[in-house]
């Protein structure tokens, strides 16, 4: 259990990476991954994206690879089965760590769950990062790692010198949710309001302007991307009075 998602990502630069390591990366990608990486000495080496997430033939020799395949951030894009066999076959190849930072899989619309890297992993090299953040609430800073077994100790040591534990209440209460199946009544309940939610945006952004907006990475996740095609600059701020 670690302090919200981005304390794992610091503790997984930290213990894999040191100075002068290599770490892909999507790009575009989450910022605060990419400084947490930087922090160690490493060099970030960029992995283009398309519709389907990073793009598996462009990865680089690298020592870790850090990915958002349920819901590529910032695009949306959803990583298909065979690149994420691609993916682990690439870490195989180069005895390198995968992250797979699940941070909204919750959220799934239009198309089926695909199993995680995680239970694809038969080597030992994926870390599964998770969140409560985006299910409960974003004050709560809990999140967990899903190690291999060979890193467990070392992750469990570089926690308890990064500040002991994280907080006791906030796990029992999460805990009891989830054992009492009240957790996930609440991520079904939240996740039909965050549906209708979406719709109301996808079908207001359709009704914006004709062939004016051009949305992508819809199929998950709590955000998407509108591209406003052929709008001028100086009407951004009418867009953002009408979508409040």
């Amino acid at each position: 259990m670690v302090n919200g998602s981005q304390q794992g990502l610091d503790l997984c630069a930290r213990l894999l990476l040191d100075p002068g390591d290599r770490a892909a990366m999507e790009d575009p990608g989450y910022l605060l991954a990419r400084q947490a990486f930087l922090a160690t000495g490493a060099e970030v080496l960029p992995v283009p994206v398309d519709a389907e997430g990073p793009r598996t033939d462009a990865l680089p020799e690298a020592r870790l690879a850090y990915t958002t395949p349920s819901h590529q951030f910032p695009l949306g894009g959803v990583l298909a089965a065979g690149r994420r066999r691609e993916l682990l076959a690439w870490a195989a190849r180069h005895a390198a760590f995968v992250i797979e930072d699940d941070y909204d899989s919750e959220y799934r619309f239009d198309i089926a769950p695909i199993p995680p890297l995680q239970a694809m992993d038969g080597e030992g090299r994926v870390i599964y990062l998770g969140t409560a953040s985006k299910t409960l609430s974003p004050t709560l800073r809990l999140g967990f790692l899903v190690v291999p077994a060979a890193l467990a100790e070392a992750f469990a040591k570089a926690k308890r010198l990064s500040d002991r534990h994280s907080p006791s209440l906030e796990q029992e209460a999460l805990a009891a949710l989830i054992e009492t199946g009240a957790y996930e009544r609440h991520v079904r309940r939240v996740r039909r309001r965050n549906a209708e939610r979406r719709a109301a945006l996808l079908a207001a952004l359709t009704e914006a302007e004709a062939g004016a907006v051009e949305v992508v990475g819809s199929d998950a996740g709590l955000h998407v991307v509108a591209w406003l095609n052929g709008v001028p600059r100086a009407r951004e701020d009418d867009f953002v009075a009408a979508a409040a």
